[in-house]
Parts: structure tokens; C-alpha cells; sequence
């Protein structure tokens, strides 16, 4: 059974190649995110500095060096990052070109207390300016409460520039 919400796997589908790299863990009751898409044949990694539910034991607060990925996932986890910059740098160089980014972050404002970081609408737009084009940018209901969904498409390889950090909401 799909532990994914219907309304993120419709951001997720369709999957772009085989490799994934998700960032964090993300199960439910229906089980973890890694062992459905496994399922279904996606060569899956996960990191989560805890290890937990077979992620690789990973900080995104350092450098990552894995091979990049078709596709690279962030299914609520960089809020929970307490260093931005090191994170997006992360996902812009983990990911391939012609790879597809899908993440749903908490919208600023609906989500007190869960993190510590909500990137805001504009800061998305200036995050593609790596090299994106941006084929999802929209608010989604998760009742009661609300999640930015992005899906971009890594169209060329540049170095990577953090947007602004005021873009991201510090609660």
C-alpha cells in the first residue's frame, strides 16, 4: 500500500529515471516512503543524520559526495535543518541535469512550532535561478494545514547562489 498522500504523490509522479535520493526518512502508518518506491523498482536512497528506517547516516549541514540523482526529494526535512545554505547546496549538486527536484515544505505562518525554517514562495523562484525550470509551484491543503509543493526541472549546471535567507521564515 502507498504510505505517500495522494496529493504529494501526484507532485512526485511522474518519476524521472530510477535513482532517488530522498532527504530524511518519511514513513506513516502505511510504512516508510523507501520501501514503497523500492517496491515499485526506484533504486532509493534516504539520509537522515539518524539513521533510522535503513537512511544513510548524513548531515545536511556538510557536504554531501554521492553520486548525483534523477531526482531528489525533500519531503518536509529542511525546515528541521538548522543551516540553510549547506542544505539547497546539497539538493542543487546531488541532483543531475535534466534530474527533477519535488519537495513540500510547510507554508510561513500554518505550521508554528514544527520547524525552524519556511521558505517562502519568492525564495523558490530565486532557488531556480541555479538552473531550474519550475514545472510546480503551488500551495496544497493538507487540512487543516498547508504545504508548498515544488517540482523543477535541473535544466543546466551552474554554481549554485543561495537565495536571500530573508526568504526563509525563522519561527
Amino acid at each position: 500500500m502507498n504510505p505517500i498522500p495522494k496529493q504529494v504523490w501526484e507532485i512526485l509522479i511522474p518519476i524521472v529515471g530510477n535513482r532517488m535520493l530522498e532527504l530524511g526518512n518519511k514513513k506513516n502508518g502505511k510504512g516508510t516512503y523507501k520501501e514503497y518506491l523500492e517496491s515499485i523498482g526506484v533504486e532509493h536512497t534516504s539520509i537522515d543524520w539518524n539513521g533510522q528506517d535503513g537512511a544513510l547516516p548524513l548531515d545536511l549541514r556538510k557536504p554531501i559526495l554521492l553520486d548525483p540523482f534523477d531526482m531528489v526529494t525533500n519531503f518536509g526535512t529542511t525546515e528541521h535543518v538548522s543551516e540553510q545554505e549547506p542544505a539547497w547546496r546539497n539538493i542543487h549538486n546531488l541532483l543531475k541535469v535534466d534530474g527533477v527536484y519535488v519537495g513540500v515544505t510547510p507554508l510561513p505562518g500554518d505550521w508554528p512550532g514544527h520547524g525552524d525554517h519556511y521558505p517562502a514562495m519568492e525564495f523558490y523562484k530565486e532557488f531556480a535561478k541555479n538552473g531550474y525550470e519550475i514545472e510546480k509551484l503551488e500551495v496544497i491543503s493538507v487540512s487543516p494545514k498547508r504545504l508548498i509543493a515544488t517540482r523543477f526541472r535541473k535544466t543546466e549546471e551552474k554554481d549554485f547562489v543561495m537565495p536571500d535567507e530573508k526568504l526563509i521564515s525563522a519561527i
